[in-house]
């Protein structure tokens, strides 16, 4: 379906932040104090998707904004460590670095977050102009909906080889509406799918309905019943991996990221979702938004399909 390249150059756009999570050691009861256990490390879709290419071993960019700040340069220090290269990343002198804060149930799924996003206004199409020139001969391009409306279409008319997008959140996807069309990968949760494509009906109809919007391989999430993939005009669900879930945060972006990857060395989207699969498991074990262990070895083992070097 698509071009085969041994060693893609992928540029990712969108969020770096600090993800702050508050594990829950009881049940959440409102109205009162909740003991929790608190973790940070950093996360951001952007930059969670260009970590798990960059150990899936692919050349990735990262093209955000931080602010001069603590935080700021933990999250640089810590891509650079992860081999992404931050030539395009951006600083910011009247913003903080944004941040991310979950509260986590103790079966590990998201009660509620808050996001302290206001530095991503500031990714217009002017300051973006410079970072995509230098990625226009990139083989794929990756955008996540912390960019503002009129940056995500800016990008998307731009975009070199393979586009990917993946909505982040219910009140945020409504910014790939005016792209669908030019998506080669659209990955959602199913709440995120139903507001792009409002009464739709099922989840199948809902992936289906995206697709002959245009999105050749459309992906949708449905939690613990595992994905919905369609792509050549034809639906296949698979069932989710049976994992030990210790916080969701990232599963998605490690979805997205590995998708990417096995598209763009011709694995066939259904093959690309079982790989992806996988690496949602591994990555809902860990602590981290995206899994130090991770490697496309470690999810194709974990998706029970045979080891390739």
């Amino acid at each position: 379906m698509f071009a085969v390249v041994n060693t893609p150059k992928i540029a990712c756009f969108g969020a770096a932040h600090i993800d702050r999570r508050a594990h829950s050691i009881a049940p959440i009861a409102r109205g009162t104090s909740n003991p929790v256990k608190v973790t940070e490390s950093p996360g951001g879709v952007a930059r969670n998707v260009a970590e798990v290419l960059a150990r899936l071993g692919d050349d990735v960019s990262l093209i955000s904004v931080l602010g001069r700040d603590r935080h700021g340069q933990e999250v640089a220090s810590q891509a650079t460590e992860a081999g992404i290269d931050l030539t395009a990343l951006i600083r910011s002198d009247g913003h903080p670095t944004a941040t991310y804060n979950a509260l986590v149930e103790p079966d590990g799924h998201l009660y509620v977050g808050f996001a302290d996003m206001a530095i991503y206004a500031t990714l217009t199409p002017k300051v973006l102009e410079e970072a995509a020139e230098e990625n226009s001969t990139a083989d794929a391009w990756f955008l996540d909906t912390n960019l503002a409306p009129e940056s995500v279409t800016w990008l998307a008319a731009r975009s070199p080889g393979l586009l990917a997008a993946n909505t982040v959140s219910v009140p945020k996807a409504t910014r790939l509406r005016s792209i669908i069309d030019r998506l080669d990968l659209l990955v959602a949760n199913k709440e995120e799918a139903n507001t792009l494509l409002p009464d739709a009906g099922s989840v199948d109809d809902t992936a289906l309905g995206l697709h002959n919007a245009g999105a050749k391989v459309v992906a949708i999430t449905v939690h613990e019943e595992g994905v919905v993939i369609v792509a050549d005009g034809e639906v296949t669900r698979l069932g989710a991996l049976e994992a030990d879930a210790r916080d969701v945060t990232g599963a998605g972006d490690a979805f997205t990221a590995t998708m990417i990857h096995a598209l763009l060395r011709g694995r066939s989207p259904v093959t690309a979702a079982h790989v992806a699969l996988g690496a949602a498991a591994i990555t809902v074990e860990a602590d981290a938004s995206v899994a130090t262990e991770l490697t496309e070895r470690a999810a194709r083992s974990r998706a029970g399909l045979s080891v390739e070097s």
